[in-house]
Order: C-alpha cells, then structure tokens, then sequence
C-alpha cells in the first residue's frame, strides 16, 4: 500500500512518454472489446471522464479528508473541464451511458417493438431489403425512419456483424435473429468477470508502477513490488449444460 505521506512522484520525460505508448496498448483490446459489444466512443468517453476524475479524487484524497471536493485541482490533474468535473462527481450515475442508443441499436428496438414492424402473431415480421411496393414495409423503409444521414445499407452491414440479423440471400430477405431479442446471460457472465479480473490485474500492475517510481526517487518507505496479483478471481464462470 502506498504511504500517506509519501505520494509517488509523477512521471516525466521519457516516462511520460513510455505511459502514452503503455495506455495504447491498453486501449487497443478495450477498443475491440467495445466494438465487438456495439459500444461507441461517446460513450466511452463519458466513461472515461469519469474514471479520471475518480482517479484524480483518490490521488488527492489524503489533502481532500473530508472537506469540500477541490473542483478546480481535479480539473488541472486530470485535463477535465471544472463544469463536468462538477457533473460527475455530483451525478456519477451511468444509466444515461448505458441506455444510449446507435442507430443500429434504435433500429433494431423498432423492429421488436413498434407495431407497424410486427406481424399478426406479435413478432417482428421479415423485411425485404428494398421497398417492393408503395405502402409495403421494408428494411430500407425503416431504417430510414431511424436516420437519414446513415445509409440504410450501413446499418444493415453493422447488424450483421453485431449478429443481430440475418438475410436470404435468395429472396433478399431481412430477418431479425430471434436470440438477438433475449440477452445471453453467458456473454453477461464473461463480461462480468473480465471487468472484475481484468480490472484487478490493472490495479495490481498500477501499484507496482507507483511502487517502482517511489524506490526510484529513494522513498525509504517505499513497498518492494509484488509479483502477484491482488486479484482472488483466478477461474473464468463455465457455461452450465441447459
């Protein structure tokens, strides 16, 4: 653990650089991660604005105690504006990041849900691709209903590839899947537990850093870095037979 009274010194120079090109490749599988998952960079960066400024607080926190939030020091640490510095640590709730919807997502709620995209039974009916007819439905049709500065075949490649629709190729048919309509509570386990373990290892990794920079500045006090992680989550959940 770190000592109160001995902060570790901030990097510089080529430090500072090598933590630029060490965050990269940290980012890099977190990218691919949001983008296998439909998450977009908005809402990324809201998530990432409030870490920084959740991280920016801890790093304070010894001065801080529990006086008044120092808003203006916690823009300066992490770069974040002081107006939304304020707005997260007054509303740090995520439900607006997390019922943010892409148009792909729009689309796809529309079709499972608004009646003129559904069939008699209640279920989202198969769209041909392109309008047959005046008056008859279609996916272009709806998707133009959602957005018109995407083309509808954009949205179509998009929700192929998040797997949310299928086409026949022989009809040009556009289908919803129906598994796209029920969330997979394996896919929510994973993702539950690579947050928590991946997160755990992070944190492990970080305080070795600090640990480093603090005996390299000659802290008497400073810890001996572990080579282990403080994390317990060692096994991934098993999918259970159903």
């Amino acid at each position: 653990m770190e000592s109160p009274s001995s902060p570790a010194p901030v990097a510089s120079g080529g430090a500072a650089s090598a933590a630029i090109d060490a965050l990269l490749a940290v980012l890099r599988p977190l990218a691919r991660m949001a983008i296998d998952h439909g998450v977009q960079f908005n809402q990324l960066e809201e998530l990432i604005k409030q870490a920084m400024v959740e991280a920016a607080l801890q790093a304070v926190r010894n001065e801080v105690g529990t006086g008044a939030t120092p808003i203006s020091r916690l823009s300066v640490i992490s770069g974040i504006h002081r107006k939304e510095v304020k707005r997260l640590i007054e509303t740090p709730d995520l439900s607006a990041v997390r019922s943010e919807q892409t148009a792909a997502s729009e689309l796809h709620t529309r079709w499972a849900t608004m009646p003129e995209w559904l069939d008699a039974d209640g279920s989202p009916r198969a769209l041909p691709r392109r309008p047959q007819e005046a008056g008859i439905p279609s996916f272009e049709t709806l998707a133009r209903s959602v957005t018109t500065d995407v083309h509808p075949r954009t949205l179509l490649d998009e929700l192929l590839r998040l797997g949310r629709v299928e086409i026949d190729a022989s009809t040009d048919m556009v289908r919803l899947r129906g598994d796209s309509l029920v969330p997979d509570g394996r896919i929510e386990a994973l993702l539950a537990f690579a947050g928590a373990s991946v997160g755990d290892h992070l944190a492990a990794v970080r305080e070795n850093l600090v640990a480093g920079q603090r005996i390299a500045a000659g802290d008497p006090d400073a810890p001996p870095p572990s080579s282990s992680s403080r994390s317990s989550r060692t096994s991934c959940p098993r999918n259970r037979s159903r």
